[in-house]
């Protein structure tokens, strides 16, 4: 059983003045949002009511769009540092990630003591192809009319 002091808040209510806040200011931050509280005992906890409560969810999903939103266009408009704006988005809670390139090996092993010369010759140089298709990128730059 717990003890202490009563809980002052509801989740509903909380959900409501977060979409209040998410509508009123450019830039929601939610830890904002609790400094100007003094009902809610911290960030970790108000997490924990998210994961229990739909709409405050959802109202904390606004504040997260929202912040992604500012940033992209703060960006694109050369209003923010892009540095900054690029730390920024790549944020756990936005979702953004470098793009992961990753090699193309081709590997195919067979056995030679069955073929002759020219088969080899000819395997070695179909794998020469398969390889150089591998490594080389092709330009799909559209081209104007000289």
């Amino acid at each position: 059983m717990r003890r202490g002091r009563p809980v002052k808040y509801d989740p509903e209510i909380v959900a409501e003045q977060l979409e209040d806040f998410v509508i009123n200011h450019d830039y929601p931050l939610v830890k904002e949002f609790l400094l100007g509280r003094n009902d809610l005992p911290s960030f970790d906890y108000l997490l924990e009511m998210i994961k229990g409560n739909d709409n405050l969810h959802h109202a904390y999903k606004k504040a997260i769009d929202k912040q992604e939103t500012y940033i992209e266009r703060g960006a694109l408009h050369g209003e923010l540092n892009p540095t900054f704006a690029i730390f920024k988005l790549k944020q756990h809670q936005f979702g953004w990630k470098d793009k992961n390139e990753q090699a193309i090996t081709v590997s195919n092993s067979f056995d030679v003591s069955q073929l002759s010369t020219e088969e080899i010759r000819a395997e070695l140089e179909k794998q020469k192809r398969i390889s150089d298709l591998a490594l080389n990128t092709i330009d799909v730059t559209p081209h104007g009319e000289d």
